[in-house]
């Protein structure tokens, strides 16, 4: 089984930002269960390192803006530090190549599109919804293109294929991703689902899922990227590197 392990990030709640540059992510490390153990250790062990944890403690939680910005409980680390960080972090999904996906939507086109009553979606579903949706149809067929990759060409053509292994949504407690939005978009005829993905949605608390975490970050660099893309940023890099390291796979900025 593959365990989709969602992360979100926005900037909506920061004041300066121009409504143009807005941006909601919603961003999925697709992880088989074969993986996991070693995956949560190798994560595990990071932190362990970074900040000296003992046995009998639990891990800490991260704020992706705390540690990149070095605010709050990373005040006191040296910007080399939190590169570093950061660095080993990602590094990790690299050498595993753990695929990720993410879908975004820009605030400013959902609230125009809302506004001047052109578009049903929007004036029917709230924006968490409309990416979520985007998101699974992104995940949908990229479920659909790595089964395809272990097929031959005999079996692709067959009218229906078994399904090798099933897929779940590992989402966060508090998040914005609700178990509707699974039931809406299976509910669509425009949709066509993939059968392997399941439909239901595994709640986890983000304090206790390193995983989590590590998809937090992911969505976090993404909306970075997105909304200030110009400069010499170091999420630029970051991102760079997911793309080269073949772990960002898609990107699905919706259109309204």
């Amino acid at each position: 089984m593959y365990l989709i392990y969602m992360g979100e990030s926005t900037n909506f709640d920061l004041s300066p930002v121009q409504e143009e540059r807005q941006h909601q992510i919603h961003a999925g490390l697709i992880i088989h269960e074969s993986a996991w153990v070693s995956l949560n250790g190798e994560l595990t062990a990071l932190y362990k390192r970074y900040f000296s944890i003992d046995k009998s403690e639990l891990m800490p939680f991260i704020s992706s803006d705390d540690l990149y910005e070095g605010k709050n409980e990373f005040i006191e680390w040296e910007s080399g530090k939190r590169t570093a960080f950061v660095q080993d972090l990602l590094d990790i999904l690299i050498r595993k190549e753990i695929p990720l996906i993410a879908a975004s939507l820009n605030n400013g086109v959902y609230e125009n599109a809302k506004n001047n009553l052109n578009n049903p979606e929007a004036l029917t579903k709230p924006l968490d919804e409309i990416i979520m949706e985007r998101f699974l149809l992104a995940l949908n067929m990229y479920m659909d293109e790595l089964q395809m990759s272990t097929m031959d060409p005999s079996q692709i053509m067959q009218s229906s294929w078994t399904i090798s292994d099933y897929s779940m949504l590992v989402c966060k407690y508090g998040g914005s991703v609700k178990p509707e939005f699974m039931a809406n978009f299976l509910n669509n005829s425009l949709n066509i689902p993939n059968p392997s993905v399941l439909e239901d949605i595994s709640y986890v608390s983000k304090e206790r899922s390193l995983i989590g975490q590590l998809a937090d970050l992911c969505a976090y660099f993404v909306m970075r990227w997105l909304t200030e893309s110009d400069g010499d940023h170091s999420y630029i890099d970051y991102i760079n590197g997911l793309q080269d390291g073949r772990v960002l796979q898609v990107i699905y900025p919706v259109q309204l």
